[in-house]
């Protein structure tokens, strides 16, 4: 993201403020370490480990819809619907 120099100029006091804030370590509450571990982030744990060993995976993830389905499994799928 560029930032214009208008912005810049209103903003640079809040950007030196937040620059120099000290970090601390993030604490999860007490009844947030109560929750169990996301489900889906354990799978890809032990899915990573499983590949890190040199075991073959067959991921039947769900998937980022990023790209479209291909054209052959469309096709076969709408001849299959008018069935």
């Amino acid at each position: 993201m560029k930032l214009g120099r208008e912005w810049l100029a209103t903003n640079h006091s809040i950007l030196r403020i937040h620059s120099s804030m000290a970090t601390t370590p993030f604490v999860k509450s007490e009844r947030l370490q109560k929750l169990p571990p996301y489900l889906f982030a354990e799978i890809d744990k032990k899915k990573k480990a499983a590949i890190a060993a040199g075991r073959d995976i067959i991921n039947l993830g769900v998937g980022d819809p990023d790209r479209p389905t291909p054209t052959p499994i469309e096709d076969k799928t709408r001849s299959q619907d008018k069935k």
